[in-house]
């Protein structure tokens, strides 16, 4: 057999979100009185990990370990809005709105602690399950003592709102510039393959992908999309066979 060996490199460049902005996400962060965390966004998770991702950030922001905060995804009729899983949005979107609405919940925590501990609520910090007064230590209070007394001696709601999304884009339609783009990632990705030149036959002997997407918040689901991708990739080019029908469709495809 005739075998010959080559190397094939794609490139890319790739927004998150619309590239025209204007497509917000919000988010509903509240605690219970036990101090473990509700995070409600109407985002949907499709196995990417934005419930994951969420779950992090709320938990980082309000200083509980992880495994107290849980995520709900309800219906359209009683979430909070979100435009839609797509676009590689989620995690920039709504990972900023869960954001916004965990330090929304975490001043009423620190208003509340702040009275106990008799300091104002911009000396504290919330770090592994307490509220700490900063540069003293020993002054703390646990999170879930906060939470009980908010609900049965304050009579408040720990709770936070939060909404994020690019503006609309501004392009000056006669110089066309502007702000078109807000969050870009590039990457690209590069197979050494060997090639039977008698049947056709290709065999990928190395792929190795590099990507820039900023500041990655869970790693370990970055590598896996990525992982992800190059597996769609080789599936497009190697093993799948799409049939064009544009711009003409064929009859079969006719209504």
């Amino acid at each position: 057999m005739a075998k010959k060996h080559g190397t094939g490199i794609a490139a890319v460049w790739y927004p998150t979100g619309l590239s025209g902005g204007g497509d917000p996400s919000q988010a509903i962060v509240k605690m219970q009185l036990d101090g473990s965390v509700d995070v409600i966004i109407g985002s949907v998770d499709l196995g990417q990990g934005i419930r994951t991702v969420v779950r992090q950030i709320a938990a980082e922001e309000l200083g509980v370990p992880i495994e107290k905060v849980s995520v709900t995804l309800v219906d359209t009729d009683s979430s909070p809005w979100d435009t839609g899983t797509f676009a590689s949005r989620l995690t920039h979107q709504t990972g900023n709105a869960v954001l916004l609405a965990a330090r929304e919940a975490r001043q009423v925590l620190f208003e509340i602690a702040g009275k106990q501990l008799g300091v104002k609520p911009e000396k504290l910090v919330a770090q592994d399950g307490m509220v700490v007064v900063r540069d003293f230590p020993e002054q703390a209070i646990p999170i879930a003592d906060i939470a009980d007394r908010a609900i049965w001696g304050e009579q408040m709601i720990i709770a936070g709102r939060g909404s994020y999304g690019w503006p609309a884009a501004v392009i000056d339609p006669e110089t066309g510039e502007g702000e078109p783009l807000h969050n870009m990632a590039y990457g690209a990705t590069v197979a050494e393959v060997e090639v039977d030149t008698e049947t056709g036959q290709v065999k990928v002997l190395k792929l190795v992908s590099a990507y820039d997407c900023g500041k990655a918040i869970n790693p370990l689901l970055v590598e896996g999309q990525i992982d992800g991708g190059a597996a769609g990739g080789l599936g497009s080019a190697l093993y799948e066979e799409l049939h064009p029908y544009y711009p003409t469709p064929p009859d079969s495809f006719l209504i």
